[in-house]
């Protein structure tokens, strides 16, 4: 869990460069941990702690293989479940975001409903 950090220009603070190529592909490089972590000052207001987890496609042996096509390739698995603690939704906040539908956000109060009744549903301003 992280505090997020809000500055003027988060991209700056996780990319070291990012390059357009004349065929349309394009290279990065950065710190995949950053991702998550920097938001835009408008937002400073929230006071936001995050959960995060970078999870990449990589061949079997481990070499990181990431296909930007859409196509999923390399990635040996399409979900991660992870355990977590029933104590950890107690105090949680869920915001959702401008562009959930109704359907949607019922869809969201009946899982928290069903799983953990505690956790508030608040709207994104």
């Amino acid at each position: 869990m992280r505090k997020v950090k809000y500055v003027d220009n988060p991209n700056i603070k996780i990319f070291d460069y990012v390059e357009k190529n004349y065929d349309g592909s394009f290279n990065a490089a950065g710190n995949m941990n950053k991702v998550g972590e920097y938001k835009t000052l408008a937002w400073s207001f929230q006071s936001e702690w995050r959960y995060s987890m970078v999870l990449l496609p990589h061949t079997i042996d481990g070499k990181l293989d990431i296909d930007v096509s859409n196509q999923n390739k390399g990635m040996l698995q399409n979900y991660y479940d992870i355990k977590i603690n029933d104590n950890a939704f107690k105090d949680m906040e869920i915001v959702t975001g401008p562009k959930m539908n109704a359907g949607e956000k019922l869809l969201l109060e009946a899982i928290c409903q069903k799983y953990a009744p505690s956790v508030k549903i608040s709207n994104s301003i």
